[in-house]
């Protein structure tokens, strides 16, 4: 460590969330929130990351998450079992997840299209008749290198997921397109490696999938996707934003403060980390930066976050605007 040059040293205190961003769907002080699907769902992979999110990011709010999901399930068939899997935990919020099996594995067919809309709309009857929002989602796409018909069950799907936008927009409900967004990501990346999957059987993500799915629903929500920032010039603190410094003072080697944040940044485990290169996950929903101007830039400097070394950087890197 003898290369690096100690910069700042941080320690972090209480959490004492204010800071919301702008978003279409809000999320009350007092929530319980119900995950509801088939077995993409039951995977519990973009629902625990949409739960990690909420969890730590809205510390001061009254959160209950419960994932509904169920293998092989249609929207029929969650109607018909909402009243024993859903309705006894009193939901207030539900984002409702079907399709994949509603298409039955085949081409674009009108009779299988109006049976699962029809299923939506009984489906969003009965959430509203249980007294619970509801926020609609398209499903994820299907991998079509693993396919003998290739893109013909994704051309389904891409009407049913039309057909759910609709009727979001015909009942006012809001709406989280997964589809749509997933599909032209999963084209784009294979454009450029043509055997890279991120659906491994043709129908369930795998982690790194389901991140993107996280997402494209976090993306719509009422949350901060500022954690906080930093900005330093000439060894004095210049601006702060989502968080609040105390104790700031220049050391021999560099500076050092405590800061309290106002949320918690959100942490991608390390299986789903490839699809950062795919989504703008952290700059869109997970922004927590330190920027520094003035430093010798020769130097490179060391970060210290209570005590733990946690990372290095060049002079250019601070300035620019380091990812913490």
């Amino acid at each position: 460590l003898s290369m690096f040059r100690k910069l700042i040293s941080i320690g972090l205190l209480s959490l004492s969330c204010s800071l919301f961003a702008a978003g279409k769907i809000p999320i009350g002080d007092t929530e319980t929130i119900v995950l509801y699907g088939d077995s993409i769902t039951e995977q519990n992979l973009y629902t625990a990351y949409i739960e990690t999110f909420l969890l730590t990011r809205l510390p001061q709010k009254d959160l209950t998450i419960y994932n509904f999901g169920w293998g092989g399930d249609t929207a029929a068939g969650g109607n018909a079992r909402f009243a024993r899997d859903v309705a006894p935990v009193k939901p207030t919020l539900v984002f409702v997840n079907f399709g994949m099996n509603d298409g039955r594995y085949t081409g674009p067919d009108q009779a299988i299209f109006d049976s699962y809309i029809g299923s939506q709309k009984l489906l969003a009857d009965t959430i509203k008749a249980a007294g619970a929002r509801q926020v609609l989602l398209t499903t994820s796409p299907i991998d079509y290198d693993r396919r003998g018909d290739k893109d013909l069950y994704n051309d389904a799907l891409a009407n049913m997921a039309d057909g759910v936008m609709a009727l979001a927009d015909e009942g006012s409900l809001p709406v989280c397109d997964i589809f749509h967004p997933m599909r032209q990501l999963q084209a784009d990346v294979k454009a450029g490696r043509q055997d890279y999957t991120m659906i491994p059987d043709s129908v369930h993500p795998n982690a790194v999938g389901h991140l993107p799915m996280a997402y494209y629903v976090l993306r719509e929500l009422d949350v901060p996707g500022l954690v906080g920032t930093v900005a330093i010039a000439d060894g004095k603190l210049k601006r702060t934003e989502g968080l609040a410094i105390t104790g700031f003072k220049a050391t021999n080697d560099g500076f050092e403060c405590s800061m309290s944040l106002s949320c918690l940044p959100f942490y991608v485990p390390q299986s789903a980390r490839e699809a950062l290169t795919f989504v703008p996950f952290q700059k869109d929903l997970n922004t927590f930066t330190l920027t520094v101007d003035g430093l010798a830039p020769d130097q490179r400097y060391l970060l210290v976050v209570n005590g733990v070394e946690s990372g290095g950087f060049s002079a250019k890197e601070l300035a620019e605007g380091a990812d913490l």
